[in-house]
């Protein structure tokens, strides 16, 4: 039997993508054009806004690329077990109080200080805000477009409301820079993955996966987290570097959304290996290696060893 190795599209074994939150329209269209020209995809997770879905120049821009579901109001859900006090007052500078949280416009969500910007609401609420998000997103995206959810604020940790949308996402990623630590392998658990880089380790993971040997497994790279993080922090040139060190090499690096990503990871998982033949069970074209030489097998087809 030969030895049989795995490949993505264009016979290689690292992908390099991307999963940049909240949907900041200028800077993420600053951040694509350092990376677009050197042919670097990924996915974008929006908020949502009705406001902000009905612009077309929003639109026609995040339709380009990945889309994944980062929920509306992009709030913390309550604690379990956790009481938490209620201010019938505005949040302002002067009532400000660390132990109290104040409501917002929205009856259902309460803004949280000394972070303004970090709001908190319930499980249910939470529940509601993502059904909402993802049915906007998915009337201007198209039907199949949102698959994977991004926790606002990393992994919260009530896991009934993180087996509530297990069921709904085919992924669900929380926040924490993984560097190398994993290999570089893609996710065991497509529903409690994180991204490997952000700006200020940039540059260093680039060149650890750049130089990660060859193991004969399928490799991942993501960089995060908000494409405003590299304007506040200065970190531009880095960007620009990164682009410039790993794109324009689609002999070494497979460049797609992360969902495009994971549903070929999903593919290959459909392969049955057997002593005399290979068997594609899965709507994807899967590439691969045998004993060195280039293999592709078709859907739903089987390639004789």
């Amino acid at each position: 039997m030969p030895k049989i190795q795995l490949c993505y599209p264009g016979f290689v074994s690292k992908a390099i993508t991307f999963s940049i939150d909240d949907g900041n329209l200028a800077m993420d269209q600053k951040f694509m054009e350092i990376l677009a020209p050197h042919g670097i995809r990924g996915t974008f997770n929006l908020t949502c806004s009705g406001n902000k879905l009905s612009d077309p120049t929003y639109r026609a821009f995040y339709e380009k690329n990945g889309v994944a579901n980062h929920c509306k109001g992009h709030p913390m859900v309550f604690a379990p077990g956790r009481e938490y006090r209620f201010s019938d007052e505005a949040l302002t500078d002067m009532n400000a109080d660390e132990s109290l949280l104040y409501p917002t416009a929205d009856p259902r969500i309460f803004h949280c200080y000394p972070y303004k910007w970090r709001t908190y609401t319930d499980r249910d609420t939470y529940y509601a805000l993502s059904e909402q998000s993802r049915t906007e997103l998915l009337e201007a995206f198209g039907p199949s477009a949102i698959k994977d959810f991004v926790w606002p604020h990393g992994q919260q940790a009530d896991p009934v409301l993180h087996d509530m949308l297990k069921k709904r996402y085919r992924s669900i990623r929380k926040t924490g820079s993984l560097l190398d630590s994993t290999g570089f392998s893609l996710p065991e658990d497509l529903h409690a993955w994180t991204y490997n880089a952000v700006h200020d380790n940039l540059l260093r993971a680039a060149a650890l996966y750049e130089d990660y040997p060859d193991d004969g497994a399928l490799k991942f790279f993501s960089l995060g987290v908000h494409s405003v993080d590299y304007e506040t922090n200065g970190r531009w040139e880095d960007l620009r570097l990164f682009a410039e060190r790993m794109g324009d090499r689609p002999h070494i690096y497979y460049y797609a959304p992360v969902g495009e990503i994971f549903d070929y990871y999903e593919a290959t998982k459909a392969l049955i290996i057997g002593d005399k033949t290979i068997e594609n069970k899965a709507d994807t074209k899967i590439f691969l290696l045998a004993d060195g030489e280039r293999v592709t097998i078709a859907p739903y087809e089987k390639y004789d060893l």
